[in-house]
């Protein structure tokens, strides 16, 4: 009878299970709403402000003045530096303790004077863990400093996000507060996510999309968002459609961690330099907790010459083969406005033969034909290439992008594996612990992609083993998007855009 209801009733079990995941619908009383637990005021709050980027041994030796939360900040480029003193309640013993923060700004957690956790309201990092289980032991009151940049993970643009920055806008700190995390809670929300997502995108016609469906009914059946005692029988549930392996012949998705970083897109360089170390310390901390987690990062190509490329090349190959003992084997550039015929020989004369990006994917007119192929230049040099199918450096790890990368997949039959990256991009961010929670629960569950964790190195050798299959494209990577975008004219404009660029170049 209870699967016959599930059958009959699929729009209303997907909207019960729904509900107990989302962030709008009766937050006070469903699963999402128990996240957090019990909290606790900052013992006290205090800031200064500088236009200047200066390093923590210089800010702390300021003048902080009170401040509280619902307090603004700015204008756009400067940089506020919080002092934030805490006290644990003694009460919250064996507890996981974060410290909560949402501001308008990026920031940077300080503790020990070394920086420990980027927080991005955009890049959704909101919480820096000041510990996993509050031992006796443990100091109770601490002293952490928080260096906000006034400036989003996009800027600052007035209007839209690509328009000139607005230079008086302000930064608002919304919250700031210690809270109790309950870790049981985050599981089960990401069980239940990974569960409805199945039932909903595999379809109707799908067996497994029912099963899917019908364990998570029962999970709401079960559950009491008010009593713990009821969640590992709920997980239990949830771990009968995880643990359902896959067959061989199923997809294998490359998971890596990325975070592609524009060198000086919409902020300033000097600001990419601090992007570029809130998005790292944060990935250390991650794969400090994850030991499984890889990671890898990228810039951008759009302008260099020849010589200039090589030159690029030779000082990646020697950092490389300083610091890790090898050469690279990969050429990984994702957002280059397309591809020269020239670069295969340029590569394979630097010791490098693969490549990989995703930027065709946005061409206006005609879709590439292959997502992994050899690419041939100029003189006959080949490399080997792959474009991930999930058209993105930027994914979630979500279930509906690990089916469209299977999906999406243009050489079906001849390539059996994929890329996948993910974690915020363009502005930093990287990835986050929900992505990689995802991602473990689509490791090899049956009705889904297998995903697993993998590098560059890894990922294209499982490649090589196909690559006898795999056809053959000459010449340049052409992308049918963004034309015209360079020019060394400052005064070369674009219909109603001419004091925008000008702008740009004065504040360049």
């Amino acid at each position: 009878m209870a699967g016959s209801l599930v059958l009959k009733g699929r729009r209303t079990a997907l909207e019960r299970a729904e509900k107990l995941l989302s962030e709008h619908c009766f937050p006070d009383c469903n699963l999402r709403g128990r996240l957090f637990g019990d909290t606790c005021p900052l013992v006290s709050l205090s800031c200064f402000q500088t236009p200047q980027r200066i390093p923590h041994d210089e800010a702390v030796r300021q003048e902080f003045r009170p401040t509280k939360v619902g307090d603004s900040f700015g204008p756009t480029w400067w940089t506020c530096w919080f002092k934030v003193e805490l006290s644990i309640p003694r009460e919250w013993a064996g507890k996981e303790v974060h410290l909560l923060w949402e501001s308008d700004g990026e920031g940077m957690v300080w503790r020990d004077a070394q920086p420990v956790q980027g927080l991005t309201k955009e890049g959704e990092k909101t919480s820096y863990i000041l510990t996993d289980g509050l031992k006796e032991t443990e100091p109770h009151s601490l002293t952490v400093y928080v260096e906000v940049a006034c400036n989003g993970l996009f800027g600052a643009g007035k209007g839209s996000l690509i328009a000139p920055p607005d230079p008086d806008k302000k930064f608002t700190l919304n919250k700031a507060e210690l809270v109790v995390f309950n870790r049981d809670v985050h599981e089960l929300l990401v069980d239940f996510e990974i569960l409805v997502d199945m039932a909903k995108l595999l379809g109707e016609e799908n067996q497994r999309s029912f099963q899917a469906l019908y364990v998570a009914n029962q999970m709401v059946n079960l559950l009491d968002v008010t009593d713990s005692c009821t969640f590992p029988a709920v997980r239990h549930l949830a771990s009968s459609i995880f643990s359902q392996k896959n067959g061989e012949s199923q997809h294998t998705i490359h998971a890596m961690g990325h975070c592609h970083i524009d060198s000086a897109w919409l902020w300033p360089y000097e600001e990419s330099i601090r992007k570029c170390a809130r998005s790292w310390v944060t990935v250390i901390r991650l794969m400090e907790k994850n030991p499984e987690f890889t990671f890898v990062c990228s810039q951008d190509g759009n302008l260099p010459s020849g010589e200039s490329m090589v030159r690029q090349f030779l000082q990646g190959q020697r950092f490389f083969q300083q610091q890790f003992g090898k050469l690279c084997s990969e050429f990984w550039l994702p957002d280059t406005f397309g591809y020269s015929a020239q670069l295969p020989q340029l590569m394979r004369g630097c010791g490098i033969r693969w490549f990989l990006t995703q930027k065709l994917s946005w061409s206006l007119v005609n879709t590439f034909p292959h997502s992994t192929f050899f690419w041939e230049g100029i003189d006959g040099s080949q490399v080997l290439t792959h474009f991930p199918p999930g058209n993105s450096y930027a994914l979630k790890g979500r279930v509906e992008e690990m089916m469209k990368t299977m999906n999406n997949n243009r050489d079906k039959g001849r390539v059996n594996h994929s890329a996948a990256l993910f974690g915020f991009g363009d502005g930093g961010g990287g990835p986050t612990q929900k992505m990689l929670d995802r991602m473990k629960r689509m490791s090899d569950t049956d009705g889904l992609p297998r995903v697993q964790m993998s590098t560059p190195d890894r990922f294209f050798s499982m490649l090589e083993k196909e690559k006898t299959q795999l056809f053959t494209w000459i010449g340049e990577l052409f992308l049918e998007l963004h034309n015209g975008t360079y020019t060394t004219q400052t005064q070369v404009t674009m219909p109603g855009m001419g004091g925008e660029i000008r702008q740009w170049v004065e504040t360049i």
